[in-house]
């Protein structure tokens, strides 16, 4: 519960351009979601909203100049999704995080001055959109935002 409050403390925070208060309640929403899926981890909603936390903690670090936080933030939430993932692989949810997170880590690339790296991350979004278009019917297609 409390990491819930804690990331929604981050949306309000994030709302109202406090980026300092943001990264901070995100943080503290991570690190207790982290306790929780040690102490169970055949939950996976723990995993799902720590994978959320992350990438609101990459935004946010993305916008300051912690950048290379930011960067971190989002490899490990990439790495844990490809875990994910790999536990059913005919989940599409893996897939829908994959573009988000494919697509605000190329923005922060990009940011960095990593173009080349950054167009790599478009393309795997890209891929991922016209994959989910054919086999998700609930998903709409995002590569217009990208």
């Amino acid at each position: 519960m409390l990491a819930s409050f804690a990331e929604q403390i981050g949306d309000i925070y994030r709302d109202a351009d406090k980026l300092e208060e943001t990264i901070q309640e995100y943080e503290y929403a991570y690190r207790s979601l982290k306790i929780l899926y040690e102490n169970d981890p055949e939950n996976p909603k723990h995993l799902h909203h720590m994978l959320g936390a992350l990438n609101n903690i990459g935004i946010g670090y993305s916008v300051t100049d912690q950048q290379e936080k930011g960067k971190e933030c989002f490899e490990k939430a990439l790495a844990l999704n490809e875990n994910l993932a790999k536990s059913n692989p005919e989940d599409l949810n893996p897939l829908r995080r994959n573009f988000l997170l494919f697509s605000n880590y190329a923005n922060l690339l990009e940011e960095m001055g990593d173009s080349e790296m950054a167009k790599e991350y478009r393309k795997k979004a890209e891929e991922l959109d016209a994959k989910l278009t054919e086999e998700d019917p609930e998903w709409t297609s995002l590569v217009e935002e990208l």
